[in-house]
């Protein structure tokens, strides 16, 4: 049987320590763990050590200065040598959903499905490595593992790891400014030219989402996160990181009410990227609330002939796939009068979609077209669909 060593570093978890490791060894079978405490306040290290013993897991719990993510990372999985074939790597605030097969493992790492707590989001994290390699963290912050095999798998398995913001870490009104900061320095101080894309990207996350929770400073914080995200797209590197600069800058234009600007952006993302269908559906979007539901209808046509792309692209909008592209073909047919393909659209979000607004809206144009008559052919089991969702 395969040995997994879990792998964390920690401080000021008291709060949610013994949920998280619960959850770990109820999902995936853990023989022994390496443990790092970075300068804890609170009672964190003695919770562990009173965890495992109660389990009856082997481990060992170190204590070290905090440097950066990637030195004290590295200082962790350094210490795992010679304890298990494989290294989980975990952080304190995430959680495992469904069922993580590590029956068959053969690749020397793995990508684990990653999502948001509302599943909205999805995207793949090398979390799982063969102990004993010249595996490698890297990045002062948003850090990576450094894999020089190239033999990756993915565990397809019915799971998710659910990244979570309960960490200490969070705990702060300024979070995202912090590491904003954090990461332009990085950026602007960096002698590995190879981790500069990866710092600009994630300086634009960062001031985008300091935007999001900082009202007051909101117009200014979208500036420099296009500012970061404009840098970013002048850098080579992972392709994915380009296709959404475009798609937020363009999301950043149309919310501070630049329209024009916007679109061409947006254009721009699916030229990048073609595999993806998410700069289609805010194209789709934005030409409706402008009146143009020609424009949004051939927009959502293009959308809805992506597939939902599988594999590690990053941060893939779920909800979009799932309920949005079929809206927008639904909507702007009523308003063109293609009436079967906006039932068909309806039918689909009542059978497959997960948005309780999207199928709420489905319910009223499939009884507004029956009670006019303006379809034909009619879907029973989708009429007791719709008049159960709109008693």
């Amino acid at each position: 049987m395969v040995t997994i060593c879990l792998n964390m570093i920690v401080r000021d978890e008291s709060h949610i320590i013994k949920k998280t490791l619960s959850n770990i060894l109820d999902k995936i079978p853990i023989s022994s763990w390496v443990i790092c405490d970075t300068g804890s306040s609170d009672n964190t290290p003695k919770l562990i050590r009173e965890f495992f013993a109660q389990r009856k897991v082997p481990g060992k719990l170190y204590h070290d200065q905090w440097i950066d993510f990637s030195h004290n990372r590295n200082l962790a999985l350094n210490r795992c040598d010679g304890m298990s074939d494989y290294i989980l790597f975990f952080d304190a605030d995430d959680r495992i959903e469904g069922t993580v097969d590590t029956s068959n493992l053969t690749h020397h790492s793995y990508f684990l499905k990653m999502s948001n707590e509302t599943h909205s989001v999805t995207y793949y994290r090398k979390l799982l490595v063969r102990n004993g390699l010249s595996f490698k963290w890297r990045g002062v912050l948003h850090e990576y593992l450094e894999d020089k095999y190239h033999d990756t798998g993915t565990i397809n398995s019915d799971h998710f790891i659910i990244s979570g913001r309960t960490g200490s870490r969070n705990n702060t009104c300024r979070k995202y400014h912090r590491d904003a900061e954090i990461l332009a320095t990085a950026y602007h101080q960096c002698k590995e030219q190879d981790l500069m894309p990866r710092y600009a990207f994630y300086c634009a996350q960062s001031y985008h989402d300091a935007a999001v929770q900082d009202e007051k400073n909101r117009s200014e914080l979208y500036s420099r996160s296009i500012e970061w995200y404009l840098l970013r797209l002048k850098l080579s590197g992972f392709t994915e990181e380009r296709y959404f600069s475009l798609l937020r800058i363009g999301l950043i234009h149309e919310r501070s009410g630049r329209i024009s600007d916007a679109i061409p952006f947006l254009l721009e993302a699916f030229e990048e990227n073609p595999l993806r269908a998410e700069s289609l559906y805010h194209l789709a979007r934005i030409y409706r609330s402008l009146g143009k539901n020609n424009l949004a209808f051939r927009f959502a046509k293009m959308a809805k002939e992506i597939k939902k792309p599988i594999g590690n692209f990053l941060f893939l909008d779920n909800v979009i796939y799932d309920n949005w592209i079929d809206y927008e073909i639904m909507v702007n047919a009523i308003e063109i009068g293609l009436y079967p393909i906006a039932y068909h659209s309806a039918r689909e979000l009542l059978t497959f979609g997960t948005n309780p607004s999207a199928t709420s809206k489905a319910t009223e144009i499939i009884n507004f077209l029956i009670s006019r008559s303006l379809i034909t052919v009619v879907d029973q089991d989708i009429i007791k669909k719709s008049t159960k969702n709109s008693v």
